[in-house]
């Protein structure tokens, strides 16, 4: 019983056991913890060379262990990092400092920093002069340095301690005021306690030389002048002026720079400042003796419009005139310059005087008698002159000598029916016919005639030809004839053609065939008479027409607006081309139409590139109707009145776009129709 009851207990608890271990493995694990987060305590930092700075990390969670930091720098010539985060800032510049961690091989954390170096500040200054001597408007320059070296200030200002005295700009530049003293200063206003002095003494200008008013004088017994003196530079006080003479026989000065002429010679006048030894200026004055002077002729005769030169004596010898002054009595009759070139200018007597301004005692007169000069001789500069009705022309008469006294004449026509003249020699022709203008002198019998032939106007002219039949490139001169016959040709004729584009003409009357058509040539004469000539520039090449240049047009409107006969294969084209035989006999096989999306926008006309003649008449009919304009790969680019392009040559209808655009179907019929013959001699019609 006591065995049966034990093994049952033992499969209870057997059973029990088990039980709680199928629970214990039942329930669910915890997860394990890790950071998820690491930080630095800046994000920004501004630090100056050579400090440093101890940078702290935190994580998150922070309940977990930190985690190994590694630290980096992105630039050690900016700043450097140690391992435990002490940064060291190195150079001027930015860097970024950065931490990272690895958590697990799935995870990584980072953070970073961004670090701005700046220059050192400095901690000393020194001025290259601790003091300065200059005087008054001077200027002086300071300059400094800065330890330690490369390190900065951060608002570097100078003052001055007494600005009525000296200033001093923010460049350094010491400017002296006033005399005096003072003190400039350099420093640093966010830092005031880093600074440098430099004592100013500032004194007043000290002259450095004087300018005399006059560096030379003449003078004469007697005479006084005044100097005077200017002081450089300008403010510049002198200490004791002086005056000085260097022989007082000859002249004097006072204190006041006045100087008195004594006898006669030379002296030097000196001024200095006896304060100022350097000071000094000297004035030579030369003392002349004036006695007497006198015209060497006292009594001159010259014609009307001569000259001649006064000269005079002076006593005595040596001697001059300080101010010569030059007169005459009557300007009417003669003038003087201030040289003594006398002029005769009237018929007349009068008086030359000269004087001494400054004294008009010393004086001397010349009489002067002026004659008239007789006429010799009047000349016209025309003796005969062909004029028509209407005409004008001046005539110019020449008196002889040029210097004669009577110049005054008259103007007549001994038949004013003929030609008239007025009073200044202009002469108007009136009719047909012949007079003589005559200019005489009015107070003599001297004259001058000139013969006046006068014929009548041109009433009409007429051209050789009325209509001209020209081919490209003939030249034809025109002849003109004037009615009535004996009228006097024009100077000048104005010849223009009412289409250059067809035929040209000079202005010598040649005319110049230039495209086929139709022009007037028209010359025209002043009083607007003119005469014209039709000419009609005719073709020599091409029994054919032009195409229908109708760009833009549809089929049909080129269908209405050709003529040649049709080629049947054009009705097998589906509209992308009309075909049409050339005319028979003239050389052209062909005349091509090919239409886009905007309606015909190419055609040409085609030869055998192996019929030579044709291909000749082809080259001919372009030169004789459109403007060349250039040659290239054996092609010829011409353009017709209306600006259209064309081009002639050898032509592979294969290389042309408007073939290369088309279906194979639509090339198909192109080729069965050119019976498979590409390469044609071409006058080829482009936009």
């Amino acid at each position: 019983m006591n065995k049966l009851l034990l093994s049952f207990l033992t499969i209870l608890l057997f059973a029990g056991c088990h039980k709680e271990k199928e629970e214990e493995e039942e329930k669910p694990k915890e997860p394990e913890r890790e950071v998820t987060a690491i930080y630095l305590d800046k994000s920004t930092l501004e630090i100056r060379i050579t400090d440093t700075y101890a940078f702290t990390t935190t994580h998150e969670p922070d309940d977990l262990p930190a985690p190994t930091i590694q630290w980096s720098s992105s630039n050690s010539e900016v700043a450097t990092i140690s391992t435990t985060g002490l940064l060291t800032a190195v150079g001027e510049g930015s860097a970024t400092i950065t931490i990272a961690a690895v958590i697990s091989p799935e995870t990584s954390l980072s953070a970073s920093c961004a670090v701005t170096v700046a220059k050192q500040l400095a901690t000393q200054i020194t001025l290259d002069k601790t003091a300065i001597h200059i005087e008054e408007e001077e200027t002086d320059l300071l300059s400094f340095t800065l330890l330690p070296n490369g390190s900065i200030l951060m608002a570097a200002t100078w003052k001055s301690s007494d600005e009525e005295v000296a200033i001093i700009n923010q460049e350094g530049t010491v400017t002296a005021v006033t005399p005096g003293e003072a003190t400039v200063t350099l420093y640093d206003a966010e830092r005031p306690e880093i600074q440098a002095t430099c004592a100013i003494t500032v004194s007043k200008k000290s002259p450095r030389y004087v300018l005399l008013s006059r560096e030379q004088l003449t003078m004469r017994y007697f005479q006084e002048e005044t100097l005077s003196y200017t002081v450089f530079p300008e403010g510049a006080e002198l200490g004791d002026p002086f005056w000085s003479s260097g022989n007082l026989n000859i002249a004097t000065v006072d204190q006041d720079g006045k100087v008195v002429a004594l006898s006669q010679g030379v002296v030097e006048i000196i001024f200095t400042d006896r304060d100022n030894p350097h000071i000094r200026a000297i004035c030579v004055v030369v003392v002349e003796l004036v006695v007497d002077i006198a015209f060497t002729i006292e009594e001159v005769t010259i014609f009307c419009g001569d000259e001649t030169f006064l000269t005079y004596t002076i006593s005595p010898s040596g001697a001059i005139l300080e101010f010569p002054l030059w007169s005459s009595e009557n300007p009417n009759i003669a003038t003087v310059s201030q040289e003594g070139k006398v002029t005769g200018v009237g018929v007349g007597t009068t008086t030359i005087t000269l004087i001494e301004e400054t004294d008009p005692t010393i004086s001397t007169s010349c009489t002067i008698t002026v004659l008239t000069v007789p006429t010799t001789g009047i000349r016209l500069d025309q003796t005969s002159i062909a004029m028509t009705v209407k005409d004008e022309v001046t005539l110019t008469y020449r008196i002889e000598p040029s210097n004669a006294t009577d110049k005054e004449v008259e103007w007549s026509s001994d038949r004013e029916s003929v030609a008239t003249v007025d009073a200044y020699g202009k002469v108007t022709a009136i009719g047909d016919g012949s007079c003589n203008i005559t200019v005489k002198l009015k107070n003599g019998t001297l004259s001058s005639t000139c013969q006046i032939v006068v014929t009548p106007m041109i009433s009409s002219i007429v051209l050789e030809r009325e209509s001209l039949f020209m081919e490209h490139g003939e030249i034809f001169t025109l002849g003109i004839f004037h009615l009535p016959t004996q009228a006097i040709p024009p100077a000048s004729y104005h010849w223009s053609s009412s289409d250059e584009w067809v035929a040209t003409v000079n202005q010598s009357g040649r005319v110049e065939a230039q495209r086929i058509g139709t022009t007037t040539i028209r010359v025209e004469i002043p009083g607007g008479i003119y005469a014209i000539c039709t000419v009609s520039v005719f073709p020599v090449y091409g029994a054919w027409r032009e195409p229908e240049l109708l760009f833009g047009s549809s089929l049909s409107d080129i269908e209405k607006a050709e003529n040649r006969v049709k080629n049947e294969i054009s009705t097998s084209t589906g509209g992308f081309a009309l075909i049409y035989d050339g005319e028979s006999g003239s050389g052209l096989q062909y005349c091509i139409y090919f239409f886009g999306a905007s309606g015909m926008n190419y055609c040409f006309l085609a030869f055998d590139d192996t019929d030579a003649k044709a291909c000749d008449a082809a080259r001919g009919y372009c030169e004789e109707r459109y403007k060349f304009e250039s040659e290239s790969d054996g092609k010829r680019t011409y353009r017709d009145k209306n600006g259209i392009k064309i081009v002639t040559g050898i032509e592979d209808i294969r290389d042309r776009e408007e073939y290369q655009n088309l279906t194979f179907l639509e090339k198909t019929f192109i080729d069965i129709w050119l019976n498979y013959k590409y390469t044609w001699f071409a006058i080829s019609y482009m936009k």
